[in-house]
């Protein structure tokens, strides 16, 4: 399937080529901005309702202490500071 929808996108830029020809480039962007607007929401449609979660969701704590996220965020520039080439 993956191989179809790449074979198929080979022709897009020629597809696009002849829209903006046909349509002058500011209606042919609009049309195909347009499409690719249509064709996004159908495919957030179809992963919203058919697709399902594989992996079970994991309830953890919240932390709420600024300073430790910090700490945390931070504790290992210095190891890599060091560890760069030089």
């Amino acid at each position: 399937m993956n191989t179809l929808a790449n074979a198929l996108a080979i022709f897009s830029p020629y597809i696009a080529g002849i829209i903006l020809e046909l349509y002058d480039i500011d209606l042919g962007m609009r049309l195909l901005y347009s499409l690719y607007a249509v064709s996004h929401a159908i495919n957030a449609t179809l992963v919203l309702k058919y697709l399902r979660e594989t992996s079970a969701i994991e309830k953890t704590d919240v932390k709420r202490n600024i300073l430790a996220i910090l700490k945390e965020t931070y504790a290992g520039i210095p190891e890599l500071i060091i560890n760069l080439p030089r």
